[in-house]
């Protein structure tokens, strides 16, 4: 069974971009207009899963890249394989953990600039605006800017508004569109950049309502279309979750 979302025509690509998919399989991989990865990228909320950013790096060797979660240490990652210890009948937990606590201090600590900080309107010292978080990571303009951060993206949408002639290219995952489709439309109006390519995250818990409420990925760029007609589905799209029902985006 394939669900189906209904969306409003603007968020629908009106043209063709050449897109690439940059990470890993599944969830966690966006299409990225292949002009713009030769930019720096500021990426915000990463979890455990930070085979984006990785290869970014490999096809961008010079990149520098600011990464933003304030839910991940080196402790918890180390807590959590050390758990996984004596869940003896799951051992490629241990595995996976083991890999993701070596690769923090590997890759995300060493071969970027990562800060223990979420990025939101609020007051906790523990959240910053995201004008602060590209204060930060001193990236060169323009810069490219990966965006997760489970619902707090609508609380610093002007502030994208404010840097849209600094950036690159935008890959931004929305949370609950429907109910906040005001929000989604009113920025893809005012934002000058080129939507290249929308994504159904196909795996998602229902609403309080019981209503599906998929997040949606959008892909901006700032550069011109080569094609007249979008590809929809892009044929590198892949479902977020194999092993859930797939989404089919209608749009009018």
């Amino acid at each position: 069974m394939t669900f189906q979302i209904k969306l409003p025509s603007i968020l629908k690509p009106n043209a063709g971009f050449p897109l690439v998919r940059i990470g890993g399989h599944g969830d966690g991989g966006y299409l990225v207009d292949n002009r713009i990865i030769n930019c720096d990228l500021l990426s915000i909320g990463i979890s455990s899963d930070w085979r984006f950013e990785k290869q970014w790096l490999i096809n961008n060797q010079n990149a520098k890249i600011g990464t933003f979660d304030g839910s991940i240490s080196g402790p918890l990652f180390f807590r959590k394989a050390f758990q996984s210890i004596f869940r003896v009948h799951k051992p490629s937990l241990f595995f996976s953990y083991s890999k993701v606590f070596y690769e923090y201090f590997r890759f995300l600590k060493k071969q970027t600039r990562f800060f223990k900080l979420f990025i939101g309107e609020s007051e906790n010292q523990q959240f910053i605006s995201f004008n602060d978080a590209i204060k930060k990571s001193s990236l060169r303009k323009p810069y490219c800017v990966k965006i997760d951060i489970e619902g707090y993206e609508y609380e610093i949408l002007d502030q994208i508004i404010e840097n849209q002639n600094d950036i690159s290219g935008l890959l931004i995952e929305f949370h609950d569109p429907i109910y906040n489709l005001p929000k989604v439309i009113k920025f893809v109006q005012d934002f000058n950049l080129k939507l290249a390519n929308i994504h159904v995250n196909n795996c998602l818990p229902k609403t309080k309502n019981l209503e599906l409420d998929p997040c949606v990925e959008l892909s901006f760029t700032s550069k011109d279309a080569t094609d007249k007609i979008a590809e929809i589905p892009h044929h590198l799209e892949q479902p977020n979750d194999p092993k859930c029902q797939d989404f089919i985006a209608i749009f009018g």
